[in-house]
């Protein structure tokens, strides 16, 4: 899913045969089809016989009887509810790395340099921010959570909730430009408007498919003081004070 995402696998290309695809993730073939199965449910690709798995993003359509398989609506509430924990912890998250806004910056444009396609912003701005989280245990579990959300990333370009996508991209352009302007503020705040609104974009899509218990897809409440901490801790890295007891 994420090598479509990226552009790897353009629209109207046929994926690697499942004995290369088992061969290049050291699965079984059978994991393989099912993998296939997926993507065929998810609307993003379409497998015949003789001819393989074509990508068919640019007509993705997602059939809302793929939730009738367990697992499949099992996997998609997990994604969900990762994403959403996500928002909850991040603004948190974020102030531990305000007086390290000099690492982030460095490390998300080395990101940058090896990453290229729609994803490529984000992910750099994500393994900036991940890299430079000072707590073992907190950078661990946004860790966890950010392997979790790859099952679904894209999920808000297609459907209902298409029309997030350039909007989603801004936000990422925004992160990106704050970080080289070292404003450690507007980093937070675009990355903290960024998985609100890609929270807000599934559970649109979800709903839209007739995902059950998307009522519990709430969005957290602006953490204002979370955010206004990134503000403080900066300040005081600025002023030369240590940030030891922050």
């Amino acid at each position: 899913m994420e090598r479509i995402a990226v552009g790897e696998f353009p629209d109207g290309s046929l994926l690697p045969s499942i004995a290369s695809l088992a061969q290049s993730y050291g699965a079984s073939a059978s994991t393989v089809q099912k993998a296939l199965g997926v993507l065929n449910a998810m609307g993003v690709a379409s497998t015949s016989n003789g001819r393989g798995t074509q990508v068919r993003t640019s007509d993705a359509r997602f059939d809302p009887r793929a939730l009738a398989d367990g697992s499949f609506r099992r996997d998609l509430q997990v994604f969900a509810d990762a994403l959403q924990m996500f928002c909850i912890v991040l603004p948190a998250a974020l102030g531990t790395v305000a007086d390290r806004i000099d690492g982030v910056a460095g490390d998300a444009e080395r990101a940058l340099g090896r990453e290229a396609g729609p994803w490529a912003v984000p992910k750099a701005l994500m393994e900036g921010f991940l890299g430079n989280v000072p707590l073992d245990p907190l950078r661990d579990v946004l860790g966890e959570l950010n392997s979790l959300l790859l099952w679904g990333y894209f999920l808000v370009f297609f459907g209902p909730s298409g029309a997030s996508a350039p909007v989603l991209e801004a936000l990422g352009e925004q992160g990106l430009e704050a970080l080289r302007s070292r404003d450690a503020v507007g980093f937070a705040r675009a990355m903290d408007g960024y998985y609100r609104l890609m929270l807000a974009a599934v559970r649109t899509f979800l709903e839209a498919a007739g995902m059950p218990g998307t009522e519990r897809l709430a969005e957290p409440a602006p953490d204002a003081t979370a955010l206004a901490r990134v503000s403080a801790q900066r300040s005081n890295s600025s002023n030369g004070k240590g940030s030891a007891k922050t």
